[in-house]
């Protein structure tokens, strides 16, 4: 004849045990996870950002007219068609000439978000790119 054995189970101390444990880890956890995925996306978007002022030259050159560079917020617009996400900011120390061959004439820029400085750099004429 076979003798049945019962399996226990866990009891509810220790399953109240390794949820405190679990609840415990992810309390330290999710702040910094948090804080690296705002990083992470504030780093994408300043990517973009330079992404769109290093096209500038091509787009006038394929619009075929002259233009400047002003400071630009998330709430202007521009003929070379830059998009600038919510918070983000162009300061142009003093404006920027494009020529309507897609050359410029160099300048300085400041990107901002929410007010914060990101990035600091000088446009070198003829092709004025932000060195990454």
């Amino acid at each position: 004849m076979r003798e049945f054995t019962l399996n226990r189970g866990y009891s509810l101390i220790e399953l109240l045990v390794v949820l405190s444990l679990v609840s415990l880890i992810t309390a330290i956890a999710m702040p910094n996870l948090v804080k690296f995925y705002e990083n992470f996306s504030d780093a994408l978007t300043l990517d973009d950002v330079i992404g769109q002022v290093n096209g500038i030259g091509y787009k006038v050159y394929e619009n075929g007219s002259a233009y400047t560079l002003n400071d630009l917020s998330s709430d202007s617009t521009s003929v070379a068609a830059i998009s600038i996400p919510n918070g983000w900011e162009i300061d142009v120390q003093k404006p920027i000439e494009y020529l309507p061959n897609g050359s410029c004439r160099g300048g300085k820029l400041k990107i901002f978000y929410q007010g914060t400085p990101r990035l600091t750099s000088s446009l070198s004429a003829p092709y004025c790119q932000i060195a990454q």
